[in-house]
Formats: C-alpha cells, sequence, structure tokens
C-alpha cells in the first residue's frame, strides 16, 4: 500500500495549468469563505437585535469556518501555486489538525442549531445565553478530544493523495488506523446527521399536523402553511449542504478504510476536498437566506453608506411639509407655495389678476399674510 506522506511531496500529479487553475479556485473559495463569514460576524456586533442566544450559535460556526477558511486554503493555495506540498511535517500536522477540528466544530453546532429548533417549535422551550455558551464550550471540547487523538497514536495526519493537502490516515490497513475512521465517521457524521434528519423532520410532521387541527380557521390555517413552507425550504437547504460538501469525503473516506484505495485517483481525491473548503462558505449564505433578521441586518449595513438612517429607517414616515406666502408685486397678486419632503422640494408660484389682497386673504387664509406648516417630529 503506498502511503502519501509529507517526505514524498516532491512528486507532481497534475501539469502546471491545472495547479493554477486549482489556485485560482481555492483562492475564490478562500475569498468568499472569509467575506461570507466575516459579514456574519459584521452583522451580529454591529446591531444588537442579532444578538440572541441562537445567533450566538451561528456566529460560533462563522468563527470556526473564518478560521477554516484562513488556514484550511492558506496552505493549499500555496501549494498549488508551488505545484507541490512546500509545508514540512509540523506543517502538515497543523494543517490537518486545524481542518479536523474546525470541520468537527462546525458540524457538531449544525446539530446543535437543529435541536434549538427543534425544542423552540415543538416544545416551546426558548434557550438563554448560559444554555447557548455551555453548548459552545461543549462542542469544542468534544471536538478537540477528535481532533487530538491522532496525536496521540490512534491515527494520524499524512498529506493527502493529490498531495495538496493533509488529513487523517485512511489509506492504512492496520486496525489501529482503521478503528479511528470508523468511529469518527459514526460520531462526526452518521450520528449528527441522524439527529438533524430527525429534529427538522419532527418539526415538518409537527407544523402539518397543528394546520390539520386548525384547517377550521382559513386565516390561522394559511399562515402555518406559510411557516410550514419556510421551515421545508430552510431544511432542504441545511441538509442538502451539508450532504453535498461532506458525503463525497465521507465516502471517499469509507472506501479508503476498506482496502480500496487502488482506485483512488488524485483528480478524485481533489474533487471531495475542495467541496469541504467550500462548505465553510456556504453555511453562513443558508443561514442569511433562511433568518429574516439577518437579511434585515445586512440591508441595513448596505445601505447605511449611501443613505442617512434616518431617512432609510426610520420608525414614522414624516408628513410634507407646505409653506404658503401671499405678496403683492405691482398689479398682480402672486401666491408662493412650497412643498418640502424627506426627500425632495417643489416650488409652485401662480398670479391673478382678478382679486385684490385682502380678498384672497380672506378666502384663503384670513387675517393671517404667511402660514408655515412643518412636519411633526419623529421620536
Amino acid at each position: 500500500m503506498v502511503r502519501y506522506s509529507p517526505r514524498e511531496c516532491g512528486s507532481k500529479h497534475f501539469t502546471q495549468d491545472t495547479y493554477d487553475s486549482l489556485a485560482l479556485l481555492v483562492a475564490t473559495i478562500g475569498i468568499f469563505g472569509l467575506c461570507s463569514n466575516s459579514l456574519v460576524l459584521i452583522l451580529y456586533y454591529r446591531f444588537k437585535t442579532l444578538r440572541t442566544p441562537t445567533n450566538l450559535l451561528l456566529v460560533n460556526i462563522s468563527f470556526s469556518d473564518f478560521v477554516f477558511s484562513l488556514f484550511g486554503v492558506s496552505f493549499t493555495f500555496a501549494s498549488c501555486v508551488s505545484g507541490q506540498w512546500i509545508w514540512d511535517q509540523k506543517g502538515c500536522i497543523f494543517v490537518g489538525l486545524c481542518e479536523n477540528l474546525l470541520g468537527c466544530v462546525s458540524i457538531f453546532t449544525l446539530t446543535v442549531v437543529a435541536y434549538e429548533r427543534y425544542s423552540r417549535v415543538v416544545f416551546d422551550k426558548v434557550i438563554d445565553f448560559s444554555w447557548t455558551w455551555k453548548a459552545i464550550i461543549s462542542v469544542w471540547v468534544y471536538s478537540m478530544a477528535w481532533a487530538t487523538a491522532p496525536l496521540m497514536e490512534w491515527n494520524r495526519y499524512i498529506l493527502e493523495p493529490h498531495g495538496l493537502d493533509c488529513s487523517l490516515d485512511r489509506i492504512s490497513t492496520e486496525a489501529r488506523q482503521s478503528s479511528f475512521i470508523l468511529l469518527s465517521f459514526l460520531a462526526c457524521f452518521v450520528v449528527p446527521m441522524s439527529i438533524m434528519i430527525y429534529c427538522y423532520g419532527y418539526i415538518l410532521w409537527s407544523v402539518r399536523m397543528l394546520r390539520k387541527l386548525q384547517s377550521v380557521e382559513t386565516g390561522h390555517a394559511c399562515r402555518l402553511l406559510r411557516y410550514e413552507v419556510k421551515v421545508a425550504v430552510m431544511c432542504l437547504l441545511m441538509i442538502l449542504s451539508f450532504l453535498l460538501c461532506w458525503m463525497p469525503y465521507t465516502v471517499l473516506s469509507f472506501l479508503m478504510m476498506c482496502g480500496h484505495g487502488d482506485i483512488i485517483t488524485p483528480a478524485t481525491a481533489i474533487v471531495p476536498c475542495f467541496l469541504v473548503k467550500a462548505g465553510a462558505a456556504t453555511n453562513e449564505i443558508t443561514f442569511i437566506l433562511t433568518s429574516k433578521k439577518f437579511r434585515q441586518g445586512l440591508l441595513k449595513l448596505l445601505w447605511m453608506k449611501c443613505l442617512k438612517s434616518h431617512m432609510i429607517f426610520a420608525r414614522r414616515k414624516k408628513p410634507v411639509a407646505a409653506g404658503v406666502q401671499l405678496y403683492n408685486n405691482g398689479q398682480n397678486l402672486k401666491k408662493r407655495v412650497c412643498y418640502t419632503s424627506s426627500f425632495s422640494s417643489l416650488l409652485t408660484t401662480s398670479e391673478t389678476n382678478t382679486q385684490s389682497v385682502e380678498e384672497v386673504q380672506s378666502i384663503y387664509i384670513p387675517n393671517v399674510k404667511i402660514i408655515h406648516v412643518r412636519p411633526l417630529q419623529s421620536y
């Protein structure tokens, strides 16, 4: 069995054009991941309405994905530019440890989010910051345990078959190495996926049952139907994103563990690796699309730089201000009306020769020459 170790990183598996294309692709994934995760972190920091226990879990995912995009992409990008792995054995262990740790944190936090929404929708249980922080600490400790186990000679971090990244030893047939891959497959993929499917599936089933019970009330049934569709879309995006990014990598690991590593070529091995890196950028997009508060915060952040905040986000719409002025210009009577709103102003004038100033004043504005109507102040 051929082993891919950092000492064997001198061989090239692709052409130089392919390496350049891979470098461009991984750079795009990294930039997109850094921007999307930074956006979520900025929104959480800027707007107090987003600082909720549930959103704190999303921030934990964004933080882990941000670091994943930073370290998981930079080392691979440098290797793609050079056409081979340019780091030593310690660098390989560092990259493999970071990617394994941060990947576990994202998966386990997604599972906690699924359980939180399940508790809130089904049992009407609202979590607090104390529960959230305990969950986040537990996720990091549990993930650290799985990530540091290879450092204690239970499996190890070696070079990937494509020679551009490092991960767990999935090609070894030894019992110590393959047992860790099997247990990590169950604990880090099968169990979280099962929990997410159960939680989101039970949410859909509960909403559907409630809708049938309330089918007589048309308005309430329509609201429940809209909520059911929204939850269904959210669940579909979450599960599909999870499967799309992690299923190929998991299947590849399982094939290698079962002794079919000879059918894995560098070209087939690099596709799941890049999908996992892309998953660090797609999680936040899914949450922003399914969270109304995050969408509103994003719109505020985009428009604040262009327009004044009181013109866009005022709670009350300012009425139009109107100013009317009458004055005599020789034989002609002129009336000037000025309309002013928050966005524009309009000035109109008219003349009349049939009425005197006193007559017009008695008709339009008795005993007053100038009237100013000012807008109400918003508080």
